[in-house]
């Protein structure tokens, strides 16, 4: 998870782009989950919201901080209005246990934000028709987990409320019936 990230704190969370998305999707003081926090760059561009920066180690110097392998269920039993994950998702073994984890971690009406490589992408296409392989997956090994957006759509537990295209990442963000 974000011990591949932290050296640029994924792009300062999309350059803004999350917190842009949580300040439209979710009220102000609203209480966040940040899933694979790394250096914490998002609790530190939301600051009038209760941000939990969550990890597997604490890289965030300070921020409120709790300990989860993503891999796993989480020992947390807390209950978010907004649940983030930025380019995590294709690190884990099990996507699926990750998803119903974020559903379960949700208030009602609450809102998931979610990230993952766009796999869909002219030169991801163009590289594994010539070379049979996905660039992203290729030269990063702990990329393990393929994430199709037609497949996640399927299977993502929320309601659509938007969804996009960032530095050849998608993003998603759902809201929970």
């Amino acid at each position: 998870m974000s011990k591949y990230l932290q050296t640029s704190d994924t792009a300062i969370v999309f350059k803004g782009k999350v917190a842009k998305l949580v300040r439209k999707f979710v009220t102000v003081g609203s209480r966040i989950l940040d899933i694979s926090a790394a250096g914490g760059g998002l609790g530190r561009q939301l600051q009038d919201y209760k941000v939990l920066s969550a990890d597997f180690q604490n890289y965030t110097n300070g921020l409120p901080f709790v300990e989860i392998d993503a891999n796993k269920e989480w020992p947390t039993k807390e209950i978010f209005d907004c649940v983030v994950s930025i380019a995590t998702i294709e690190h884990l073994e099990n996507p699926s246990l990750f998803l119903r984890e974020i559903f379960d971690h949700l208030k009602p009406k609450g809102v998931a934000i979610i990230s993952f490589p766009d796999v869909t992408d002219f030169r991801h296409r163009l590289n594994y028709f010539l070379k049979a392989e996905l660039p992203r997956y290729h030269s990063n090994k702990e990329h393990i987990s393929i994430i199709h957006p037609d497949v996640f759509e399927r299977v993502f537990p929320f309601e659509i409320l938007a969804k996009g295209v960032s530095s050849c990442s998608m993003w998603y963000v759902g809201r929970k019936a």
